[in-house]
């Protein structure tokens, strides 16, 4: 069933509020539902479920602007600027973590802006994409880019709920470092990078489908029958370790 304006407001709250067991702050629900039922946007009711409708990415505002950090110290200051606003500049205290868990800031997320990189690894954040809105930052793309700019692996995506939507925040994110890593290829000489993703475990059939699904990377078997069953509904699947990439031919 697709439905548009206060209709989907109205039928994406009650799925949040029952995703949370009615212990569902207004504020952060008012946020989340920020971007439902925009003009020219379609909410898709799904049993169990309440999905938006994927749209085709439009330009951005003029309000919103892409910014780069490269560089440990420079992305690692805006990952950390990130979470910081994520937990509502309460970083250090369990009611500003459980904000940001709401705003689907998830743990390990969590842990990489405050590690710089993601928990089992040793690869440090040295590149950022950050969106800001009117100075506000509502999206984020981390990667570690091998100093001969041959691998590259995207440690995590994130948009804030009010962005979420017709604006299509994660492609331009993506478009966006995709374009950051070409250049620093062509400097190097390269003419092919290729892309990993190492998803949490907790993360990874939903991360799953958003990369081979939405963002058109490829995955191993067991990543594309899990991205099909989370694309079907279904969310109960065995989550695992899954191989995703990319090939930047230049």
């Amino acid at each position: 069933m697709l439905l548009v304006g206060r209709a989907a407001k109205l039928k994406h709250r009650a799925a949040l509020v029952k995703r949370h067991d009615h212990d569902a702050d207004d504020g952060i629900l008012d946020e989340l539902l920020a971007a439902v039922g925009k003009p020219g946007q379609l909410y898709k009711a799904c049993k169990g479920t309440g999905k938006a409708a994927s749209s085709v990415g439009k330009e951005l505002p003029r309000e919103m602007e892409v910014v780069l950090s490269v560089g440990e110290i420079n992305a690692g200051a805006m990952l950390h600027a990130y979470h910081t606003h994520a937990c509502n500049d309460a970083p250090n205290t369990k009611e500003g973590r459980d904000c940001a868990l709401k705003r689907g800031w998830a743990g390990p997320q969590q842990a990489l802006a405050l590690e710089g990189r993601n928990r089992g690894s040793q690869r440090m954040c040295n590149a950022v994409v950050c969106m800001r809105q009117a100075g506000e930052l509502v999206g984020l793309l981390a990667m570690h880019v091998q100093p001969g700019v041959r691998t590259c692996v995207v440690q995590t995506i994130h948009a804030a709920p009010k962005v979420r939507g017709p604006w299509n925040v994660p492609s331009h994110l993506w478009d966006s470092a995709r374009a950051c890593v070409a250049d620093l290829a062509r400097a190097k000489g390269v003419k092919k990078v290729r892309f990993s993703l190492e998803l949490p475990q907790c993360m990874s059939q939903k991360g799953a489908h958003f990369w081979i699904s939405r963002m058109g990377w490829e995955g191993d078997d067991l990543s594309t029958k899990a991205a099909e069953a989370w694309g079907n509904g279904e969310t109960q699947w065995t989550h695992g370790t899954y191989e995703l990439w990319y090939q930047l031919q230049l």
